[in-house]
């Protein structure tokens, strides 16, 4: 049998129509098309021999042209994806079909290590040729790595999952914080009505504990669903860094050695201080739990300038300037299969209730949230390092001073208060007048509306929640701008994340993240009723 010619250069579907004769059998078919980068192969149905154009896959897969056979390939395979049409049978219904002639078509992605242990995806495209009595004699196709390709699709399938899945996430977080705010509230009310000395109160600090808990862990989930009420801002992410270094050591513990190795220079990012927190106390956390005999938990940062040549990250990383933060440690390391699984949410290696699988999934969407990217190695036994790229921006300018807030937060002012949760509107309107206030209470956007169009007086501020059936409260606030143009307003939720327009200066419109305690209610409205009256809401966000 003759060895099929190798063709020098660019791969092209034209020398192979050219040498038809070298081949085992004539080939009366059309050839699959070209595809740059591939190597174009025929594999003989009645000796296995496969025929490559050159050596690409064969240095790939440390094995001489000559030696290549169906057989070898098979062990060689860890995983067959077949595409297309195939995708509905079962690998052996494939091939069978493939042999006899019946699917010509050939369409697959195959898992291979290389020479080097690397995992590879190769892609496999090839059609079923005839010898000169009509039989299937074989398949003629072209074999290329797909591994880039792969790893970016995985990427957006990746991206989408989490999306979806925070969605969800979302969802949870705002109902579970209406029942926090309630328990906080209720909470508050009882320690106002029992005496200093009194044993329940004890019993309120663990039933504040279990709260701030609770709280945290919705935190992680809006944080993770990318709907958390993020404040970011220009920061010296080594500032950042060293102000936390010391909580940091303590997290780690007296067996872990933690170092830095900082710019000397300031490095710049736009993000939220406490969410960047979030991601360094996962991160040291992880750490301490992968080295429980003790280790190097070591801390980098450096400037990064990322070209358009560079395919490294994929598309989830563009090209521009970055600062490169780094966080490695010692410890046992990860597998392939945790690799893979790392920033899913709810996933963990830790025991039954001993991790909520939130915190890397966290620490991905606050990274992504900030324009970044996060990547992981690992081996078993060797350590692992994180990668986290952040846009660099510039230095930031003077901002004037904040202004101070009220300490009292008594007042006579009148409110009306929207809150479609019965439990949290009660508790509210409970706090509200016990510190002065004149309440007016509404379900629903309707019935505020009537409310404020029957009230004769006044309304110095309206409360309301931003997420409600029919009307939401950006719309509600609108509508009321005309009935009540001097209230100033105050939205409350735990999903606020796409109304950040809404708090900008010129908009007049505070806000305000549940669950909160009925101290930090009360200390916010005497904060926004001291400021200038409030400006209708932006038709760009009326709902």
């Amino acid at each position: 049998m003759k060895q099929c010619p190798v063709a020098s250069g660019p791969l092209e579907i034209g020398h192979i129509r050219q040498h038809r004769d070298s081949y085992p059998y004539p080939l009366s078919c059309p050839l699959p098309p070209t595809h740059a980068g591939g190597t174009t192969y025929y594999l003989d149905f009645a000796t296995g021999k496969h025929y490559h154009q050159d050596s690409t896959i064969a240095d790939l897969i440390g094995i001489p042209c000559d030696r290549i056979t169906e057989a070898i390939w098979c062990r060689l395979v860890e995983r067959v994806e077949l595409q297309g049409p195939l995708a509905t049978l079962s690998l052996d219904e494939a091939i069978a079909r493939r042999r006899s002639g019946i699917e010509p078509f050939w369409n697959a992605h195959y898992l291979i290590y290389s020479v080097d242990g690397d995992p590879r995806w190769i892609s496999d495209i090839s059609i079923v040729v005839s010898n000169a009595s009509g039989e299937p004699a074989g398949s003629f196709g072209v074999l290329r790595d797909i591994t880039q390709e792969k790893k970016h699709l995985q990427s957006m399938y990746r991206i989408q999952k989490l999306e979806s899945i925070g969605k969800i996430a979302s969802s949870i977080a705002h109902d579970f914080n209406n029942v926090l705010t309630a328990v906080i509230g209720y909470a508050d009310l009882i320690r106002h009505h029992i005496s200093e000395g009194h044993p329940a109160h004890h019993y309120l600090d663990c039933l504040q504990m279990a709260t701030q808990k609770a709280s945290t862990l919705t935190r992680q989930l809006l944080a993770f669903a990318r709907q958390q009420t993020a404040q970011p801002r220009v920061l010296d992410i080594n500032h950042l860094i060293q102000a936390n270094a010391c909580m940091l050591r303590t997290v780690l513990g007296e067996r872990a050695h933690m170092t830095l190795t900082l710019h000397p220079e300031p490095l710049y990012v736009h993000l939220d201080a406490d969410q960047f927190e979030h991601v360094l106390i996962n991160m040291a956390v992880n750490a301490r739990d992968a080295m429980p005999d003790g280790g190097e938990f070591a801390i980098a940062t450096a400037p990064y300038l990322l070209d358009a040549q560079q395919q490294e990250y994929g598309p989830e990383l563009q090209p521009g300037e970055y600062v490169r933060l780094t966080l490695s440690d010692t410890g046992i390391g990860m597998s392939d299969h945790v690799l893979r699984h790392l920033f899913e949410p709810f996933f963990t290696t830790k025991p039954n209730g001993a991790g909520t699988g939130l915190g890397l999934a966290t620490c991905y969407s606050v990274v992504k949230q900030a324009g970044g990217h996060i990547t992981v190695e690992s081996q078993l036994g060797a350590g692992t390092c994180f990668s986290i790229f952040l846009p660099r921006t510039h230095a930031p300018a003077c901002e004037a001073p904040e202004t101070e807030v009220p300490m009292h937060t008594n007042g006579t002012e009148t409110i009306l208060l929207v809150e479609d949760e019965p439990q949290v509107r009660e508790i509210t309107v409970r706090a509200l007048q016990r510190r002065g206030y004149h309440v007016l209470a509404a379900g629903n956007g309707p019935e505020a509306l009537r409310t404020a169009i029957e009230f004769p007086r006044n309304i110095h501020l309206i409360v309301s929640d931003v997420v409600m059936p029919g009307m939401d409260g950006p719309e509600l606030i609108y509508r009321l701008s005309a009935v009540h143009p001097e209230a100033r307003v105050l939205l409350v939720s735990g999903n606020l994340d796409e109304l950040n327009t809404l708090a900008r200066p010129e908009g007049r419109i505070a806000l305000l993240c549940k669950p909160y305690t009925m101290d930090t209610l009360a200390l916010k409205i005497r904060q926004v009723l001291s400021e200038p009256a409030s400006v209708p809401a932006p038709a760009s966000v009326r709902g």
